[in-house]
């Protein structure tokens, strides 16, 4: 077969312009781009997947909320929040995971029965839980997505969400009150530096991700990312579920000296 005739230089100009788009794919800003395009609004679409059976522990719930699209941070201000609340225990008495009162708990009840899921399971009400943000509190999800750490995002969903007793206006809760806004956020913190160690979770989640958005954002604008404080001379008691049990947990965190999940 007779193949046509190319001008002079044709060949040159193609591979210059192969060279060129390649260049631009594995740019900085292309992939900071392709890594934030699910940033912001990805937790409000997608379907619904329910969590890997069991009881599940902090840094598995961070992991989960991230496989269904929130930003890291948001989904340890999540975390956090029902750390406080519950102990994240689904059982716990007044209203499961994140204490809904009477109407709300049997709302979420219906909805995880009519997805076959017990309303007495993580798995129930976690996913009840990512369904009512997303159709019921969509902005309140959206801007905790651009949270620029963890301990933002806690207080954000902690004076819309939770508004436990203390909270006076949004991110604004009263120092001292039953609310407990430094534990909150000390628990969201935690949350997410256990949830970076792979071992912590079933859920396949790259890391980059865990990243959250807010370090995509200053990428592109060029400044530097808010770096994550770390909670320093405090100690705190929680409890966590483990195998059916409720077992204390204990930790010093001190500079770098984060628990790792067990």
């Amino acid at each position: 077969m007779t193949q046509p005739d190319r001008a002079p230089g044709a060949g040159y100009r193609l591979a210059l312009a192969a060279v060129v788009a390649g260049g631009l794919l594995l740019s900085p800003l292309f992939l900071m781009l392709a890594g934030q395009s699910g940033c912001n609004t990805s937790s409000l679409a997608g379907a619904l997947t329910p969590p890997p059976p069991g009881d599940l522990s902090a840094p598995r719930m961070v992991r989960w909320f991230v496989s269904q699209g929130d930003s890291a941070d948001a989904s340890a201000g999540i975390v956090g929040n029902l750390e406080q609340e519950s102990h994240l225990n689904p059982a716990h008495a007044g209203g499961g995971l994140a204490q809904w009162k009477p109407a709300r708990y049997g709302q979420m009840a219906a909805y995880a029965e009519s997805a076959g899921l017990s309303p007495a399971s993580d798995q129930g009400q976690l996913t009840y839980l990512q369904y009512d943000l997303r159709t019921n509190y969509s902005s309140v999800l959206s801007r905790m997505d651009t949270a620029p750490s963890p301990r933002t995002a806690a207080e954000m969903f902690e004076t819309t969400y939770e508004l436990c007793q203390g909270v006076v206006g949004y991110m604004h809760v009263l120092a001292g009150s039953p609310c407990e806004d430094g534990q909150r956020k000390q628990y969201a913190q935690v949350a997410l530096a256990e949830a970076h160690d792979a071992s912590a979770s079933g859920v396949a989640v790259s890391l980059a991700v865990l990243g959250g958005c807010a370090q995509a954002a200053a990428a592109g604008s060029g400044r530097a990312a808010p770096e994550r404080q770390s909670p320093r001379g405090r100690r705190f008691v929680g409890y966590r579920r483990r195998n059916g049990d409720l077992r204390m947990r204990k930790a010093q965190v001190e500079g770098l000296s984060i628990p790792k999940s067990r």
